[in-house]
């Protein structure tokens, strides 16, 4: 529907503009022609002009089509506007619908090739309409983290879950203030933990009855006392950890994450695994850790926390209709919208890069916060009265002002990219006695997109990225060894944009790493080979493809695919701190902006699904299992295609070229290896 949208708003610009360039106009009243003013003999003064003559507001006129679409401004319906005049009022619309999503998942506006067939998963997981997915994807909510964000419908779900919202109200948040550091699943140990936990139970009573019978008004009263002061503090330190386990739990069970009650005090998998998807609810790149970030989010009002959602929700929904995606990154600074900050601290990493010259402005908080305003999502309780007004009243999309687009923009855009892979290692990590090395990274990798402009390079975004690193995989003949995965410096381009990619797992791949427990056991990890947003390449891929030309002048260039890619990853710490197999990784949520605004902002040719047959065979604790992939992605053709360089970086350490061939480990080694890749 949105790009039928844009394909009727080119078309009625076409007559004012030069073809592909996107129109920025005045409100329609603003553009209307003064009346002539009146001859000498009867000119009145001002004076008498405020006194007699009341001049009447000029209404605009009414809309003549069948259709109308409503304008909304400052919480309210201000109007109406046929789609045909949207551009020329200097208007936006802004897709309000339970089936959005973002443009590079849209379907074909002319119906010659069949719709990507992940649309409707990801419309259904935004939906949270588990009993429309395909057996092989798994029902899960909260995917905010991952780059599906909730629909309004679902916004207005939570925000209207008053229950939901005392719960979370009536539960003591004073241990999470006390508490400092990151607490881990088994760490202490169970019994450790147990007893430190029966420790508080048992100080809390005897320290409760001495209160008593000293006539004291509370136990903090003890602070200090010359025979119990020390009793005191003992609880004090312990109850810290023991109640903030349990305040976390609690606020857990608010959200159905955690239904059966854990032992006393006792951080286990269980919990971490409800605080990952509480994590995920909120954004927080965190993998089930109970860290400060996490404990600010549990002390923070639920209300609040579900206001701010919607609006990540609605600046997904702007960013897709304005094709905007200046976020401020390239200048590294980053705006809030309505005073809130709407990203963790890993979205705003700066990976120890300087900013870039002639860096965009933050333009993407700005949209967001008037088109906040116009919807009248200012507040929780402006929000609630108003999401519930428009969907009761069934608007699915609206018209409003929104601050004009930079003149830059256009409907093809010169556009380039570049990698910076700041410091490399090629040096083995490890010594002779296995122990790591040590390999200080002052600057990590960071993704540049730019355009050109009058002459001037502008920089759109900056950010952090990946490259290669030393990595686990099989030996031929048996075991497991590391092999550095090298990131390819040089002159690339994109040609080819993937929507839903799929990852065909290559020989090499240890069988150990293409499984998951499922309650039945153990069964092929289909999330990782995609399609989907857990799958190795995310939601979306721009692959690198190296430009060769032939001897022979009268043959077109061949495009050679060396497997390095531009793609969404779930395995958000290595981007902000770790490596990759040689592809350049980014949020997931950043990885469809930027593909989405590539076709968004350059001429391509939309290809539909790359069908491929692909089958193997694995093995995991004595059970043969098959699995197999009929497609690699949906493919969109950029033409011309957008170059790509990437730059060689900082080579650091004795070696200065990438070292080939494997280095078997010892079984302890490989071990911390492979958990240092998956973190």
């Amino acid at each position: 529907m949105r790009s039928l949208l844009v394909a009727l708003l080119l078309l009625a610009a076409a007559c004012q503009e030069p073809a592909g360039a996107v129109v920025h106009t005045e409100r329609a009243s603003a553009a209307t022609p003064a009346p002539p003013e009146p001859a000498a003999e009867t000119r009145i003064d001002e004076a008498q002009r405020e006194e007699d003559v009341p001049v009447e507001p000029v209404e605009p006129a009414a809309p003549t089509c069948e259709d109308p679409l409503p304008i909304y401004a400052g919480g309210d319906k201000s109007g109406e506007v046929c789609r045909e005049d949207v551009a020329n009022r200097g208007l936006t619309l802004i897709d309000l619908s339970d089936d959005w999503t973002a443009s590079i998942f849209d379907e074909d506006p002319d119906g010659a090739v069949p719709a990507l067939p992940y649309r409707d998963v990801i419309i259904a997981l935004a939906n949270e309409r588990f009993e429309d997915l395909p057996e092989d994807f798994e029902p899960e909510r909260f995917l905010e983290l991952f780059g599906i964000f909730p629909t309004l419908s679902v916004m207005r779900s939570r925000l209207n879950d008053d229950e939901r919202h005392s719960c979370h109200a009536s539960i003591d948040n004073d241990a999470l203030d006390r508490l400092s550091g990151t607490l881990r699943p088994w760490a202490p140990t169970r019994e450790e933990q147990v007893a430190r936990a029966n420790s508080v139970r048992y100080l809390r009573h005897r320290l409760g009855r001495l209160t008593e019978e000293l006539g004291l008004a509370s136990i903090a009263e003890l602070d200090g006392h010359p025979e119990h002061g020390r009793h005191y503090a003992q609880l004090e330190r312990q109850s810290a950890f023991v109640d903030s386990i349990e305040a976390a739990r609690a606020h857990l069970e608010c959200e159905e994450l955690h239904p059966r009650r854990g032992e006393y005090g006792v951080f286990d998998t269980r919990l971490s695994g409800g605080l990952a998807k509480y994590q995920r609810m909120h954004m927080i790149v965190s993998g089930g850790l109970l860290d400060e970030a996490t404990r600010q989010a549990l002390r923070q009002d639920s209300r609040e926390q579900d206001f701010e959602t919607l609006l990540r929700v609605l600046r997904e929904r702007v960013v897709s209709a304005t094709g905007l995606l200046e976020d401020g990154s390239a200048t590294r600074e980053w705006g809030d919208a309505l005073g809130r900050t709407l990203d963790a601290p890993e979205f705003r990493h700066d990976a120890r890069q300087p900013a870039a010259d002639n860096g965009a402005p933050d333009l993407i908080t700005p949209a967001t916060e008037r088109a906040a305003e116009a919807l009248g999502f200012t507040s929780v309780e402006s929000a609630r009265a108003s999401l519930s007004a428009l969907l009761e009243a069934g608007v699915e999309e609206v018209a409003i002002e929104l601050p004009p687009l930079p003149e830059y923009h256009s409907g093809h855009m010169e556009l380039r990219a570049e990698v910076d892979r700041g410091d490399v290692f090629y040096q083995y990590p490890y010594d002779e006695n296995g122990r790591r090395r040590r390999q200080h990274v002052q600057r990590r990798p960071v993704f540049t997109l730019y355009t050109h402009h009058e002459g001037r390079d502008i920089a759109l975004v900056r950010w952090s990225t990946t490259i290669g690193g030393w990595k686990t995989e099989n030996v031929p003949g048996g075991g497991t060894a590391l092999r550095y995965k090298n990131s390819s410096v040089g002159d690339r381009v994109w040609r080819d944009v993937i929507a839903a990619p799929a990852w065909l797992p290559p020989r090499s791949a240890p069988d150990d790493e293409l499984v998951r427990r499922t309650s039945d056991g153990w069964a092929p990890n289909h999330g990782l080979f995609g399609p989907g947003y857990r799958s190795a390449f995310g939601l979306v891929m721009m692959m690198h493809h190296k430009v060769v030309n032939s001897r022979d002048p009268d043959e077109p260039p061949r495009f050679q695919d060396e497997g390095i890619r531009v793609h969404g990853s779930v395995s958000y710490r290595s981007i902000t701190n770790g490596s990759s197999h040689g592809c350049h990784r980014l949020f997931n949520h950043l990885a469809v902006r930027l593909s989405s605004f590539v076709l968004d902002h350059r001429r391509h040719t939309r290809h539909g699904s790359l069908d491929v047959r692909y089958s193997r065979n694995i093995r995991h604790r004595g059970r043969a299992m098959t699995f197999r992939i009929r497609s690699r992605g949906y493919r969109y053709e950029l033409t011309p295609p957008v170059p790509v360089r990437v730059l060689s970086g900082r080579i650091r350490g004795p070696i200065s070229n990438p070292v080939t061939g494997f280095r078997v480990l010892p079984s302890r080694v490989a071990a911390e290896a492979q958990r240092a890749e998956q973190q």
